[in-house]
């Protein structure tokens, strides 16, 4: 399974149209939040979207978190903001093992992250449009028979 991890979009859909073109055989794209109203645009006849609010999307429909299964995995999909994700991921992993989760995507610090802790990798795939770490970038997620690759992909 090939999984496109994206967040705070912040409006751009143009940026989030680019990438899917690029990424060929999407099975699921993730929107971590902030502008989850972008995806409504994409057309999604090839793979499954799940989003999740972030605290720019007050008055959207959808959760503040969702766990999701993709073969034998759970992925932990939320924005960050509820978690304190700008001040470190300690709020996530208290979740992520609350969860039994084993992966975490968040958003909110516009700075992506790849890191495997405790058997749990983090990925914040940071923003399209806003980056604060100089780099618009999104995540790349494949699951096959149990083994887990990510990576981070500059924009």
């Amino acid at each position: 399974m090939k999984i496109l991890c994206v967040s705070d979009t912040h409006g751009q859909v143009s940026e989030l149209e680019r990438i899917i073109p690029i990424e060929d055989n999407i099975d699921f794209l993730l929107h971590a939040g902030d502008h989850i109203t972008d995806v409504e645009s994409i057309e999604k006849d090839n793979f499954n979207i799940v989003k999740v609010k972030g605290n720019r999307d007050r008055g959207c429909e959808g959760n503040l978190d969702e766990l999701i299964y993709i073969e034998d995995k759970k992925i932990l999909l939320t924005h960050g903001h509820r978690y304190r994700a700008k001040y470190g991921l300690s709020n996530l992993a208290y979740k992520a093992v609350e969860l039994e989760a084993d992966i975490v995507v968040f958003g909110h610090t516009h700075k992506s992250l790849q890191v495997q802790e405790d058997d749990i990798l983090y990925l914040n795939p940071g923003s399209l449009t806003y980056p604060r770490d100089g780099q618009a970038s999104y995540g790349i997620i494949e699951i096959n028979e149990g083994e887990i690759k990510s990576e981070i992909k500059a924009l």
